[in-house]
């Protein structure tokens, strides 16, 4: 009976010591979904300070988005006059900046990609009378946290592409199907032939 269960404790250890050495193997793809998920989010960060340049802490600063799931993401900046939004879904948003005693602030058509830490400083004006001020129609935000290059496809853009065995461009050439050669003067030269060259 002892020989029967060492057997069987011998062929458990093997199946643990296999069980592990999978999870061994498949730790670094969960570090790499878990990294890819990370830079999947956008993130919206800056300063604000007044019209001399002073930092202004307590400043609460609001971004709204129909990307987001809940009504609006709130923060409040720090005694540095900072704040970071993050992680934001991408999408377009709306970024309002209020302290009492100064003019509200609120930027439109913040576009985030994915990936993109938009920097947005803002200077407050004192302000007596409850106020806002919309800024549009401000410069493209610059990703200032990185150094990588991407590209931003349409829709459009994805539709305009050509498809294999779809309509060609006009002017483009024609290729013959049994070969990658195209149609014209050595094609018909060598009756229906693919050639090289």
């Amino acid at each position: 009976m002892g020989a029967v269960m060492n057997s069987s404790c011998e062929s458990c250890r093997r199946q643990l010591r296999l069980i592990l050495a999978l999870i061994v193997c498949l730790m670094p793809l969960a570090d790499v979904a878990v990294a890819g998920q990370a830079t999947a989010a956008a993130s919206i960060i800056g300063q604000v300070t007044d019209g001399t340049g002073a930092a202004l802490p307590g400043v609460t600063v609001t971004a709204t988005s129909p990307a987001l799931q809940v009504p609006s993401v709130v923060t409040v900046t720090d005694a540095a006059g900072e704040y970071r939004l993050t992680p934001l879904p991408i999408g377009i948003y709306t970024v309002t900046y209020e302290l009492v005693g100064f003019q509200s602030v609120r930027r439109e058509g913040v576009q985030l990609t994915v990936g993109f830490a938009a920097r947005l400083d803002q200077v407050l004006s004192l302000g007596a009378v409850v106020e806002t001020i919309t800024v549009t129609g401000a410069s493209p935000l610059v990703d200032v946290t990185s150094t990588a290059t991407s590209t931003n496809v349409t829709q459009a853009a994805l539709e305009e592409l050509p498809t294999r065995g779809g309509a060609r461009p006009p002017g483009s050439p024609r290729w013959h199907r049994g070969c990658r050669t195209r149609t014209g003067p050595r094609r018909r030269a060598n009756r229906g032939r693919c050639s090289k060259g």
